[in-house]
């Protein structure tokens, strides 16, 4: 059997899709904030093009300081740091030399090592490529994994230098999920949830690594999303992680083209907590149902959120 690709809906995109619709947030009322965010997030990549490193270095690692003090969320944390994963499918090069000047410049920054991280493993996603893992050359899973490797040092150095190093522990995770075992998966997560029990991006990445084409299975997903639930309440963050289970059974419904039964559970889903993927993915079934007003209509839905879904 073939497995699905790592990278397309799987890993590549997981830390993105926690972290930026893991506060359920819609662009609808927030235009104001959004813009806000967006212009500081500007500033920030404007210190890195002009090589102003000193103060890029400054001035993140002041808000990384700012989330270990209890000032800011996590999802407001990766709004500030997220952006260092699009270097690695730009121009790699200029931006890896920029990186390692920044590294060379503050060997002890947490936010440069952060960052560079971040930026190897976005390299070894896009190295890997997207294609079902039978029609990938082992060439390309090499090469991925040499990435990670480099990743690997800077977010390991970068959990050195911070109390809670959560953009860290989050892209190894991801690293974890690709390429190692459940072992070391469990013992990531493990080390981020201690500083950070309440983190919806945290238990969503390691609910992940519990699906079944991951080698787990439904009845560790559900038992994880109770303990979860248990810690963090009932409410939007335990309904998402319970989603993660209709979501993936859905999927497999479609692939199954039993389009009735996956709408009804997206449906259920949805009404429990939406989100763009659910709703993207029920336009699928409404589509081959022949529903195509409705199917238009989970689509428009989905187009509220701040980063539309791939679909």
């Amino acid at each position: 059997m073939k497995k699905l690709p790592s990278k397309s809906i799987c890993v590549g995109v997981i830390v993105f899709v926690i972290f930026l619709f893991g506060a359920h947030r819609h662009a609808a009322g927030q235009d104001a904030e959004i813009e806000k965010l967006l212009a500081k997030r500007q500033e920030l990549v404007a210190l890195f093009e002009a090589a102003k490193f000193d103060e890029l270095d400054q001035r993140l690692n002041s808000i990384q300081a700012q989330y270990e003090a209890g000032e800011l969320a996590d999802t407001e944390l990766w709004d500030y740091f997220g952006w260092f994963s699009s270097l690695g499918m730009l121009d790699v090069d200029q931006y890896e030399q920029r990186l390692n000047a920044w590294v060379e410049q503050h060997p002890q920054s947490y936010a440069a090592h952060a960052a560079r991280g971040t930026f190897f493993v976005q390299r070894g996603f896009d190295a890997r490529g997207t294609a079902y893992a039978t029609d990938t050359d082992p060439s390309k899973f090499g090469r991925m994994r040499r990435l990670f490797r480099r990743a690997r040092t800077d977010l390991d150095a970068a959990t050195s230098l911070s109390s809670k190093p959560l953009i860290a522990h989050a892209w190894l995770q991801s690293i974890a999920l690709a390429s190692s075992d459940p072992e070391e998966r469990k013992a990531i997560y493990d080390q981020a949830i201690a500083y950070a029990p309440h983190s919806y991006g945290i238990r969503t990445n390691y609910m992940r690594t519990l699906l079944p084409r991951w080698g787990g299975s439904y009845e560790q997903m559900e038992q994880f999303a109770r303990e979860s639930e248990a810690v963090l309440g009932a409410g939007d963050k335990a309904n998402g992680l319970w989603n993660m289970i209709d979501e993936d059974r859905a999927l497999t419904l479609l692939n199954n083209k039993d389009y009735a039964t996956a709408k009804a559970m997206l449906t259920k889903a949805i009404d429990r907590r939406t989100s763009a993927q659910l709703l993207c993915e029920r336009a699928t079934a409404n589509a081959a149902l022949q529903k195509l007003d409705e199917a238009v209509g989970d689509l428009q839905a989905s187009l509220k959120y701040t980063s539309p879904h791939q679909y």
